[in-house]
């Protein structure tokens, strides 16, 4: 059986080149400022962290699928 996906490790736009002002928010995740928990407003529910210095990052959505579109702040 031949596995159709495509990986395209460019399939996610940057958080910079975002066109909604206010859609990202960069929190610290530990209390020795080594973890990075991002947010992202415009879809609630998506949140990512990175382990800085590492290669270490994951991201879950738990949302309802639902985009915010009252977001200009």
């Amino acid at each position: 059986m031949k596995d159709d996906a495509v990986f395209h490790s460019s399939f996610l736009d940057e958080a910079a080149d975002s066109k909604t002002k206010g859609a990202w928010s960069v929190l610290r995740g530990s209390s020795r400022g080594n973890i990075a928990v991002i947010r992202n407003h415009e879809w609630p529910g998506y949140t990512m962290f990175h382990k800085l210095g590492s290669k270490i990052h994951g991201a879950v959505y738990f949302g309802e699928g639902v985009k915010n579109s009252a977001l200009n702040f």
